[in-house]
């Protein structure tokens, strides 16, 4: 008799009033993160509070892209 082992699932997440935003359980505490990756909100925000520009911050993150990044920056400074 074969053991079938449960496969998990990914949790869902919550949509934000940005595209690019999402927040999901058990990811990052629950705090704001760019869809589809681990990288929050408040990283990019202090990538960017510190003087990185958005190309800078790419370049560190080639998976992302432009859009997000701004997305990420608007959704902080809507909700600093």
């Amino acid at each position: 008799m074969k053991t079938v082992v449960p496969v998990a699932e990914p949790p869902a997440s919550e949509p934000t009033e940005h595209p690019y935003v999402v927040r999901v359980a058990g990811v990052c505490g629950g705090r704001p993160t760019i869809r589809g990756t681990r990288l929050s909100v408040r990283h990019i925000a202090e990538l960017y509070k510190a003087g990185d520009l958005v190309e800078e911050i790419l370049h560190g993150h080639p998976h992302l892209t432009a859009a997000a990044v701004y997305d990420a920056i608007s959704y902080y400074l809507d909700h600093q």
